[in-house]
C-alpha cells in the first residue's frame, strides 16, 4: 500500500495561487484582445460595405 501523501506546504499553496491568479490574468487579456479584434474587424467590414454599395448605387444612376 503506498504512504499517505502529505498536504502541501503553506509555500507550494501559496505558489500555486499566484500561478492561478496569472493565467487568469493572461486568459481574460487574450480574451479582451480577440474581442477588440473582432469588433475592429466588422467596423472595418461594415464601412467597407457601406462604401462599396455607395459607389455601386452611383454608378447605376450614372448609368440609367
Amino acid at each position: 500500500m503506498p504512504p499517505p501523501a502529505k498536504p502541501p506546504s503553506s509555500l507550494e499553496s501559496q505558489r500555486f495561487r499566484q500561478l492561478r491568479r496569472k493565467l487568469i490574468a493572461l486568459a481574460s487579456v487574450t480574451l479582451l484582445a480577440l474581442c477588440g479584434s473582432s469588433a475592429y474587424d466588422a467596423y472595418r467590414s461594415y464601412h467597407h460595405l457601406v462604401e462599396t454599395t455607395s459607389r455601386e448605387l452611383g454608378n447605376i444612376a450614372t448609368a440609367l
